[in-house]
């Protein structure tokens, strides 16, 4: 007798669930050199607002040409005030981190623990955390210190403090968002992007930013691929596997992209690696793959008892 489909096909890798697994992994991960490359030719917040406007744009034209699914249940403005926290505040950081220290590997792995920080902030909202999460938070805040330690010489505290700022914003506008009434996930990635555009030009335009006549063409270059393809194509797969496969492995990018941002900041950018700062960065990722991994936490506080 033959099982039913689900089970028949439990164990068969799905090509589409392969390609949107490598899309979120490769390009998330390539995002840091990538911001790396463009900021020999752009300005922070020049880059971030030319980023961001031509990823809204190209979301709103694929808008056009294929209808999405569901219905709007809440405010456009939510959407405008969670681009401006969730994207706003998370590429901010890591643009002007990368812009003090020039070390693409280090800002990914401290964004990396963004889950960590938003158990913390479950926390706080009243919410207990189990044995295997508090490990994971205490190996992650472990290989973070180390990390620092191992790197105090050649990091500027400023950059530091962009990089924690950028994983705090990622770990309050995530739990903003899963708070959030429903709606169409590329109709609002295509709105929170536009409005954290304008936010960027704007600062851009109070900091004096200018855009350069001629930027070189690797920055060019670089400036696209973050466009298209990190923000584009990466959050369109993210989407994807949110419906088809469960939550652990959609959000595994969380610890995969660090290993692909610092393999690819030691190949292409000459970032120091060595026997330490790959432990820091194991300890690190183990942490959050603990949390990440667990399941959802409860209440704090005594249980109810059934009608009472």
């Amino acid at each position: 007798m033959t099982g039913p489909p689900a089970a028949r096909g439990a164990s068969v890798v799905r090509p589409d669930i392969v390609l949107a697994l490598a899309a979120a992994y490769l390009l998330g991960g390539s995002n840091y050199a990538a911001i790396e490359f463009a900021l020999t030719g752009f300005e922070p917040f020049t880059m971030l607002s030319l980023r961001f406007g031509t990823a809204a744009a190209m979301l709103a034209a694929i808008g056009c040409v294929f209808a999405e699914p569901g219905e709007r249940a809440r405010p456009v403005v939510a959407d405008v005030g969670l681009g401006i926290v969730l994207i706003g505040g998370t590429f901010g950081g890591i643009a002007l981190a990368q812009d003090q220290l020039s070390n693409s590997g280090f800002v990914a792995v401290v964004l990396a623990t963004a889950p960590m920080w938003a158990g913390l902030f479950t926390v706080l909202a009243g919410v207990a955390l189990n044995g295997r999460e508090w490990v994971g938070m205490a190996l992650g805040v472990s290989g973070v210190a180390m990390l620092v330690g191992l790197s105090a010489g050649g990091l500027n505290a400023a950059g530091v403090a962009f990089a924690f700022f950028a994983a705090l914003s990622l770990a309050a506008g995530s739990l903003i968002a899963k708070r959030l009434p429903a709606a169409p996930p590329r109709r609002a990635a295509a709105i929170q992007m536009a409005s954290a555009a304008a936010a960027f030009a704007l600062i851009a335009a109070l900091l004096g930013e200018t855009l350069h006549a001629s930027p070189p063409a690797v920055a060019v270059i670089a400036l696209a691929h973050q466009a298209v393809l990190c923000s584009v194509v990466s959050y369109t797969a993210f989407v994807y596997l949110l419906a088809n496969v469960r939550a652990p492995v959609a959000t595994s990018f969380t610890y995969v992209n660090p290993i692909v941002a610092v393999v690819l900041g030691v190949a292409l950018l000459g970032e120091p690696l060595g026997p330490w700062r790959v432990l820091a960065i194991v300890t690190i990722l183990f942490g959050v793959w603990l949390v990440l991994t667990t399941n959802a936490p409860r209440p704090v506080g005594r249980r109810l008892k059934s009608g009472g």
